[in-house]
Formats: C-alpha cells, structure tokens, sequence
C-alpha cells in the first residue's frame, strides 16, 4: 500500500516494442494517404463548384450585376482557379514526391545500405505548401464570390422592392382615372 506510483513503470511509459510501431506507423500513413486525397478531391470539387454556381448565379438571378462589384467576382474567379491549379500541380508533386523516396529506397536496397529517409523532402515540402496555397486561395474566392453575391442580391431585392412600388402606383393611377369618367 505505501508505493511509489511515480517511480513504478506502467504500461503507459514503456515504449512500443518494434512490430507494434510498425503496425501503428502503417496505419497512421494509411490513414494520412486516405486524408490527403479526400482533401484533394473536395478542393477540386469544392473549386470547379463555386466556379460554376458563379457563373450560373450571374446568369440566371443577377442577370445585370452593379458595376461596382464586378472585381470581386473577377478575383473570386482567379482565386478559385488557382485553388484549382495548385490543387492539381499538389497531387503531381505528391506522386513525385513518393517516387522520390521510393527510388531512394530501391537505390539503398540495392547497394545494400540504409535508406537515407532524411525529411521533408522536395517534393514533400512543396506538396505541403501547394496544400496551404489552394485552402487559401479557395477560402479568399469564395469570400469574395460570397461578397458579390451578397451585394447584388440586396440590389436586386431594391429593384424588386421599387419595381412592385411602381406598378402599384400605377395600378392606383389608373384606377383613380377610371373612376373619375
């Protein structure tokens, strides 16, 4: 009953013996690979999407857009686009970069050495900030894409607004006409 539970090992504190790292480490790459292309899928998807609700937005609901926010759906539109292309050039990189490190593991098998796995390599480290690149560009076109679509539909809702107030206005005019012959 008087032990020291700080200075007895647990299982908690002992390290994992090799099989079970290995094990562990393969399913931690695993679950990172799955990750990374649903990543990759959603900002392409999410990308050409935005994209094209854009385009149908101004094509069926602010078929006359103000003038004053066109430069934001013009850099809503470059933005998503790069989001769209360093989401392409990251999966390129990526494949270069597992080509990489499996040619360096092939070399060093061959020779019969260790496999110099120093990281990040190139085309990790670019792939990882291709990865950061689109999440922003995308975050920063639909922001703007959001922007004007939230600017021209409070015009439109004004032009709706004043378009009933007139025609009611006229009804009224030419009721009171009526009337009076």
């Amino acid at each position: 009953m008087g032990e020291n539970r700080l200075t007895e090992p647990s299982n908690c504190c002992l390290p994992l013996g090799e099989q079970v790292y290995l094990e562990v480490r393969k399913d931690y790459n695993a679950s990172e690979l799955e990750a990374s292309g649903r990543y990759d899928k959603w900002i392409l998807t999410l990308s050409g999407g935005a994209l094209g609700i854009s385009i149908t937005f101004v094509e069926k609901i602010a078929k006359n857009p103000n003038p004053d926010t066109l430069w934001l759906l013009g850099v809503a539109w470059v933005f998503l686009v790069l989001a769209l292309l360093s989401a392409l050039w990251s999966l390129v990189t990526s494949q270069l970069g597992i080509r990489e490190t499996r040619d360096e593991l092939d070399l060093a098998q061959s020779e019969g050495r260790a496999p110099s796995l120093t990281y990040p390599k190139r085309f990790t480290r670019i792939t990882g900030i291709l990865n950061w690149v689109s999440l922003g560009v995308f975050t920063l076109g639909v922001s703007c894409l959001c922007a004007f679509s939230f600017a021209n539909l409070r015009a439109l809702h004004h032009e709706q607004e004043r378009g009933i107030q007139h025609e009611t206005t006229q009804t009224t005019n030419i009721t009171a006409t009526a009337t009076k012959d």
